[in-house]
């Protein structure tokens, strides 16, 4: 006999599954206004139930994963790169020591399913019941793939600064190091490695990257130049340095890139082949070159007339020639004849003014410039000059030694207002020329009318 439904329980039943309808429509109802507002956010939003099975995804995570983890029924370890799998369940399963809800942060790879690689900044919380019981996540996901890249970039470049020999550095308007290489640390001196601020004896250099250089670099782009400071060690130093300026978006000053070569060195070997390149290898004594340059100063006259230097006073320009210096390179060889010629030539100097200067122009030709003298005075010069010539000068050829005897004829000439310098050493050869016709051994003064 069949049994008659109880009228209060089909009752109750009834309202038991229309309240949980209604429930089912209320949760899918949250759960569409939850995936509506998430939409649009900027960043992945994922929940997971308790056995990581991916409950919700808004379209930033999709993009980001480049699938659709809900539809395809995928767990939250199905999108990390298999790379950081373990990493990232050692740290997770920390979060679930103990109750309450957790907040979990980390970065990690996903891997998506055309082969592509993003860097994901998640911050994770775990949720429990009151009873303790795990129930799942709900994540908030970020794209830090250019941030990464950004940061392997820069880790990349400063790796390769940090290797550069020459130094490497940026300055603000302060003059405060904003960075430094350490080939920049370990050539500035010991106050400005240790202060981070520009060094004193780096003033004049200074001045030069504010006056001359940052102007340079924001017309032209770029500014290449000398600076001179200190070493390590507080020594001299000159830098050949390229500079670039460069504006902080965020203060709106300006900061100067600056990468630097030590060229002391270079600039010591320049200033020795410059001085080597005016002078005469034997002697010592500044060459022709250096002669005319010297003359060219003395002669830098005004247009009509010569300096004005007082009442009969002038510049006077004295060749010497030596006479019987052929004989002692023929009899005791040449070695011998560059040792007279270098101790004539020491004694004639030692002899002059100060501010007298002397030249030897070839062989055994010298020439001498005096300012402000009288003819008076400058044959008197040229006779001390014969007289130092002719004292004997004895030279070591191995085991002998010689004495050796030369001398000296002078020619003098006076400079004149257009005469150039060039004329005024073939006055003065000439003036020579007419000394050694008369006995050698004497002075002649340049005259146009040599009678």
């Amino acid at each position: 006999m069949p049994v008659e439904p109880n009228p209060i329980y089909a009752g109750e039943l009834a309202e038991l599954r229309e309240r949980n309808e209604a429930l089912r429509h209320e949760i899918e109802a949250c759960r569409e206004r939850a995936q509506y507002i998430t939409a649009g956010l900027p960043v992945g939003i994922l929940e997971t139930d308790m056995h990581g099975k991916v409950l919700t995804a808004n379209a930033m995570l999709r993009e980001l994963v480049g699938r659709d983890p809900v539809a395809e029924g995928l767990r939250s370890h199905h999108m990390i790169h298999p790379d950081d799998h373990e990493r990232m369940a050692d740290a997770f399963f920390l979060t679930l020591e103990g109750d309450g809800e957790r907040d979990f942060s980390a970065e990690f790879r996903v891997l998506r399913p055309d082969g592509s690689v993003r860097w994901v900044r998640a911050i994770t919380r775990s949720h429990f019941v009151p009873d303790g019981e795990y129930r799942g996540t709900l994540s908030t996901w970020f794209d830090i793939t250019d941030e990464v890249e950004a940061k392997s970039s820069i880790q990349r470049f400063v790796g390769m600064l940090n290797v550069i020999a020459d130094p490497v550095m940026i300055i603000d308007e302060d003059l405060s190091i904003v960075y430094a290489n350490p080939a920049a640390f370990s050539a500035m001196p010991a106050a400005a490695s240790d202060t981070g601020r520009f060094h004193p004896a780096f003033t004049e250099s200074w001045r030069t990257v504010v006056d001359e250089a940052v102007p340079a670099a924001r017309r032209d782009g770029s500014w290449t130049g000398e600076l001179r400071g200190v070493d390590r060690h507080g020594e001299p130093a000159t830098y050949l340095a390229s500079m670039s300026v460069d504006r902080d978006p965020t203060t709106g000053k300006d900061f100067v890139t600056s990468i630097s070569r030590d060229i002391t060195a270079l600039k010591r070997a320049e200033d020795v082949l410059r001085h080597q390149a005016r002078r005469d290898p034997l002697t010592g004594l500044p060459n022709r070159r250096a002669l005319f340059d010297r003359l060219d100063e003395v002669l830098d006259l005004p247009p009509h007339g010569v300096r004005v230097e007082g009442p009969d006073l002038g510049t006077a320009v004295l060749f010497v020639d030596l006479d019987a210096f052929k004989p002692v390179n023929d009899q005791h060889g040449h070695e011998a004849g560059d040792a007279v010629l270098v101790a004539v030539a020491e004694r004639i100097h030692r002899g002059l003014r100060d501010g007298d200067s002397m030249a030897r122009i070839g062989g055994d030709e010298f020439v001498i410039v005096c300012e402000g003298l009288t003819e008076a005075e400058a044959v008197d010069i040229a006779e001390r000059v014969i007289q130092r010539s002719a004292e004997p000068v004895a030279v070591d050829r191995g085991d002998d030694r010689i004495m050796a005897t030369v001398g000296a004829s002078v020619g003098v000439a006076f400079a004149e207002a257009g005469v150039t310098g060039g004329e005024l050493v073939r006055r003065a050869d000439n003036a020579v020329y007419l000394a050694k016709a008369a006995g050698r051994g004497r002075v002649v003064v340049w005259s146009p009318d040599p009678t």
